[in-house]
């Protein structure tokens, strides 16, 4: 299923080719209820960019060159009646000119949420393209539960494999006094895939997600799968069995409306981002 894609990848390629003059936007004065993000930005590249209708509704986000999310609604609903979207890869071919083309495109109907705004189901329909062989279609039900504070406590995902088995993978997110500690794959696989997050000291007042997230990427800005964290993280540890670990590390600085203003992000080796985050007042 389609929910996750971090920006830093392209990122890192993007930043290391342009000059480095830090971004330093005006910011709005108000409630961080007021404000809504629309881009996140480094060194003069936009990484990523947030697009509203007239309703304050979020219709798009684009995350860099490699995936853009697409919401529409029916009449006055709160609630994406659609979200759609496509990613992108790239392969560099023999003469070594950069190629990009669709890796994959999803679409979720049937959107169901909570009387909190959160989505608690959808039906995915979701293809997967491959240079060298055929498209891979999947259709599932995806299943979204939380606990009363609001936090995302399980993601269950159910379809069926080519020999029609019936195939349930789902998340399990652990949450502690307010601090999601881990994602875990609900699987007996040895290369179950697990994420382990620990905190800093500063308080996130506004329960924000941090698109650069690796837990719901660009979608926890939404407010569409529940709260964030109560403290901004510090270090996330990703990990695919024995196999694979990743290390990204982060720091921030805020608006006086705890919004995040800065943030610092740097994955294993390389270098480090420095991201600006710009809002817009309703």
């Amino acid at each position: 299923m389609k929910l996750i894609k971090a920006a830093l990848p392209t990122a890192v390629m993007l930043i290391a080719s342009t000059s480095c003059t830090l971004d330093e936007p005006s910011y709005p004065a108000g409630a961080a209820s007021q404000m809504r993000l629309s881009s996140v930005s480094s060194y003069g590249v936009t990484l990523m960019k947030w697009e509203y209708d007239k309703q304050n509704r979020v219709t798009e986000i684009n995350v860099g060159r490699d995936m853009i999310y697409r919401f529409t609604y029916t009449g006055d609903s709160k609630i994406p009646s659609t979200i759609s979207g496509e990613s992108y890869d790239y392969y560099y071919s023999d003469d070594d000119t950069e190629v990009r083309y669709k890796d994959g495109e999803w679409e979720w109907t049937e959107i169901k949420a909570d009387s909190r705004g959160y989505i608690t189901q959808y039906n995915c329909d979701e293809t997967d393209f491959f240079i060298d062989q055929e498209p891979d279609n999947t259709v599932s039900v995806v299943k979204f539960t939380y606990d009363s504070n609001g936090q995302l406590t399980r993601m269950e995902d159910t379809y069926y494999d080519d020999m029609l088995n019936k195939v349930v993978d789902s998340d399990n997110y652990n949450w502690q006094n307010g601090l999601l500690l881990s994602r875990t794959e609900a699987s007996d696989d040895s290369n179950q895939l697990s994420i382990l997050c620990e905190y800093s000291d500063l308080d996130n007042p506004n329960r924000q997600w941090d698109p650069n997230n690796e837990f719901l990427g660009p979608l926890g800005t939404t407010g569409f799968f529940g709260v964030g964290p109560k403290k901004f993280p510090s270090r996330t540890q990703t990990s695919n069995g024995i196999y694979h670990t990743e290390t990204i590390q982060y720091a921030y600085t805020l608006l006086p409306n705890g919004l995040i203003r800065m943030s610092k992000v740097k994955e294993g080796d390389d270098i480090t981002l420095v991201m600006t985050y710009t809002y817009e007042k309703l």
